[in-house]
């Protein structure tokens, strides 16, 4: 099988993954930093995506479906409180981005192509590539988020 139209598709279809690894360091941070030291390591960000997609495998066939996952996603957009513009544009993502991570097209996201659409976020926010993405790592002199 070749995998490079899969691969060039997924890095097209990064930036709307937001949803699922933001692009905002800060709300990345917010959302992994689970003992709240002001960084994210590789081990918490591993914990908390595989209790996300444990979360989101809600008849637990260790795959998740287009309904899991959009169901899913709803659920925390709409604990934001986003106006119904917002909501309809967002959820449109979120369909894009099933197709995107659903790479085998076999009608469910593997965790294995769950974890794939993760760490390239985490490596993206990584700049210091210590292993932690952390607010104020410096990049080119300059502090990474203030």
């Amino acid at each position: 099988m070749n995998t490079k139209p899969i691969l060039v598709c997924l890095a097209l279809a990064m930036p709307a993954l937001a949803g699922a690894a933001s692009h905002d360091i800060k709300v990345f941070i917010t959302e992994y930093d689970l003992n709240h030291d002001g960084s994210v390591s590789k081990e918490e960000y591993a914990d908390e995506r595989e209790r996300r997609f444990i979360a989101t495998d809600s008849n637990h066939d260790g795959g998740l479906s287009h309904d899991e996952y959009v169901n899913e996603y709803r659920a925390r957009l709409t604990e934001k409180h986003p106006d119904d513009k917002t909501v309809e544009r967002q959820m449109k993502q979120a369909e894009v981005r099933y197709k995107v991570l659903d790479s085998n097209n076999d009608g469910h996201i593997s965790r294995a192509e769950y974890a794939f659409s993760g760490w390239r976020m985490f490596t993206e926010h990584d700049y210091t590539k210590d292993g932690a993405v952390a607010a104020n790592d410096d990049v080119d002199g300059k502090p990474n988020a203030t």
